[in-house]
């Protein structure tokens, strides 16, 4: 149970009822597998790298993210980035959340219209929602945060100086990386509802993430390596291939 949890809350694709056929070998390596769907009876070729792949863009959030702290891209630097494909914003913030009687740190994730650009984030008993979904006046929370402050869905939470509603209980969210350290649950809402908060002032510590869906994503490396020359030295820039270091590593020697 435990690590199916995990799987759960890292968005790790599973394959719960299928048999393995065979082995696809080249070059003395496994390179994937013919699988077949037990319900349906259905063949299909996995290939390691394709799974892997496509895990990889989930975790980071796109083809590319730019990763900066305390502050967002200009104007000027938003529409040369835009240009290379479809551009996601995400602002992460660590916080209180407040019922009526209890309070918990949380880790706020305030999403766009894009959201998500890879992957499904799916609430419990609604599927999967979007960003273009999300009200502004509701939150979506790991099931943690309920246990915490003793609420449920439906009631209303104070989040800064909004009190917001708990829309649904988060199951998978895509871009949470395999190997992030966070200090408190989830709690995801829309960037407009972010805005009315009153976190997001001068001085306030944050986290901002701009993913891009690319054309090809097979430019992922050159597009990062472009960016990084025409940003500043305070941007962290990765392509998929280095979401993480372990899904780095896989990939690797899967070339």
């Amino acid at each position: 149970h435990v690590l199916f949890e995990q799987l759960v809350r890292y968005g790790v694709r599973t394959y719960d009822e299928w048999f393995v056929v065979n082995l696809v070998v080249e070059d003395n390596q496994v390179r994937g597998v013919v699988a077949m769907e037990i319900m349906t009876g259905r063949l299909a070729l996995i290939q390691a790298r394709q799974a892997l792949e496509l895990d990889a863009r989930e975790i980071l959030g796109g083809d590319v993210a730019i990763e900066l702290t305390s502050r967002t891209l200009s104007p000027q630097e938003l529409e040369r980035i835009a240009a290379y494909g479809t551009l996601g914003h995400t602002t992460t913030v660590r916080t209180m959340l407040h019922s009526q009687e209890k309070s918990t740190l949380v880790e706020a994730k305030a999403v766009d219209e894009t959201y998500p650009l890879y992957g499904s984030l799916t609430i419990a008993g609604r599927g999967n929602v979007t960003g273009a979904e999300m009200s502004p006046e509701s939150v979506m929370v790991d099931a943690e945060v309920l246990t915490r402050l003793g609420a449920r869905v439906g009631e209303r939470v104070r989040l800064g100086n909004s009190w917001l509603t708990v829309a649904g209980i988060i199951e998978k969210e895509p871009g949470r990386s395999l190997d992030l350290f966070t200090l408190g649950p989830r709690v995801i809402l829309s960037r407009k509802a972010l805005e009315h908060t009153g976190l997001l002032v001068p001085g306030s510590l944050f986290q901002s993430t701009y993913a891009l869906r690319l054309p090809d994503a097979s430019r992922a490396e050159a597009v990062a390596h472009e960016i990084v020359a025409i940003g500043d030295s305070g941007w962290r820039v990765r392509p998929f291939t280095r979401a993480s270091g372990r899904m780095e590593t896989l990939l690797e020697r899967l070339r």
